[in-house]
């Protein structure tokens, strides 16, 4: 039967076509991948207009070629639904392809345009009243190593689905940097940036959104935290692990290109936020709940987003967390880095009181030691 339906779809689609585990596979993905490999070595600020102007043609081809194999495609849904009753199990791996597709059109479309215009896009501010997003990690594997996501690790997201990162570039330390809590807020903003339609970024931009306040100075400090993410983020590739048809496939996990020494124009969204969504473990939030009173130095952010993960995206309303966890988790072992990662969550926790965000709060302590954190949400 599979080998009837090869030959049937590869005669409707004038396309060869492989089948898997009865599952249509995209006879487009491989011309996808070479794409996302040129992409990678877009590099505006070295001004390489011959390498860009060939690119476009090949994206302007591609485009073409996608619409032309979807109307082909949706053609042979109907002549399978109306006529070919036996090859129906292929209807869904079809509409799948189409639903892929449409993606790839839009993402084609604003790379062509950011390409094209890359000079006169301005760097701009981020509308800070928007909604806030988040992935819900609490309902994927990745909640067993949070506040890390680890290199070199499979992450089981489905049953049909694994996601492996990996470093492009191999070293001994390399272990040492691992996707932390402050890499995924960075990675989040990034994917906020383009999502609204802002394509170029500064380091100054990138900070005063994910710190919530436009007036402050962006201190050395800080632009250094944010150069060492990125740089972080850059040089590791999602591996894709598609066991329903076997196919594995290669994104990065951030593509940018620099177009000089402080700003950044976004090529393509992130793949992680792209599956939540595809998985609804997508999350918004009003623009108030990290609004808070806290000093913006990187472990207070990373605080503030390990609470929002630990408190807000848990599903319970009555919530304890441990004190002994939590310093394990930012690894800090000083009496003062302890006080000070209690007195930043004291802040944190009484701002999302006064807004209405939690019932209350308590700290469990026995013999003057600090044990729990009981919270209860409204």
């Amino acid at each position: 039967m599979s080998s009837d339906l090869k030959f049937f779809l590869s005669n409707e689609l004038n396309i060869n076509i492989q089948i898997t585990n009865n599952q249509v596979m995209d006879p487009l993905l491989c011309k996808r991948a070479i794409l996302l490999e040129k992409l990678i070595d877009i590099d505006i600020s070295n001004n390489n207009p011959d390498f860009i102007s060939n690119f476009l043609k090949e994206l302007n081809n591609f485009l073409l070629e996608i619409n032309s194999i979807d109307v082909n495609i949706n053609n042979t849904i109907n002549k399978i639904i109306s006529s070919f009753p036996e090859y129906t199990r292929a209807v869904v791996s079809l509409s799948t392809i189409i639903k892929s597709h449409e993606y790839w059109r839009k993402s084609i479309v604003k790379l062509i345009f950011m390409l094209k215009e890359h000079k006169t896009i301005k760097a701009k501010m981020f509308n800070f009243k928007k909604p806030v997003s988040r992935i819900n990690l609490n309902t994927l594997q990745f909640s067993n190593d949070y506040p890390y996501i680890y290199l070199y690790k499979s992450y089981k997201i489905n049953h049909n689905l694994n996601l492996l990162f990996i470093t492009k570039e191999f070293n001994d330390s390399i272990f040492d940097f691992n996707i932390d809590i402050f890499d995924l807020l960075i990675l989040r903003s990034i994917n906020d940036f383009y999502t609204n339609n802002i394509f170029r970024f500064n380091y100054t931009s990138l900070f005063k959104y994910i710190s919530t306040n436009c007036s402050n100075i962006v201190t050395n400090k800080q632009v250094s935290d944010i150069k060492k993410s990125i740089s972080k983020l850059r040089n590791i590739n999602i591996i894709l692990d598609y066991k329903l048809t076997n196919q594995i496939y290669k994104e990065q996990l951030l593509y940018l290109t620099e177009i000089d020494e402080s700003s950044f124009l976004i090529l393509r969204d992130s793949f992680l936020y792209r599956l939540a969504t595809d998985l609804d473990l997508y999350y918004k939030f009003d623009f108030n709940i990290i609004d808070m009173p806290i000093s913006m130095t990187k472990r207070n952010l990373s605080l503030r987003e390990y609470l929002i993960h630990k408190i807000l995206l848990n599903d319970s309303k009555f919530i304890k967390l441990n004190f002994d966890t939590i310093y394990f988790d930012f690894k800090v072992d000083s009496n003062q880095s302890k006080k000070s990662i209690r007195d930043t969550i004291t802040k944190i926790l009484e701002y999302w009181l006064s807004i209405k965000i939690l019932e209350f709060y308590n700290f469990k302590m026995i013999n003057h030691q600090y044990i729990d954190i009981i919270v209860q949400k409204i």
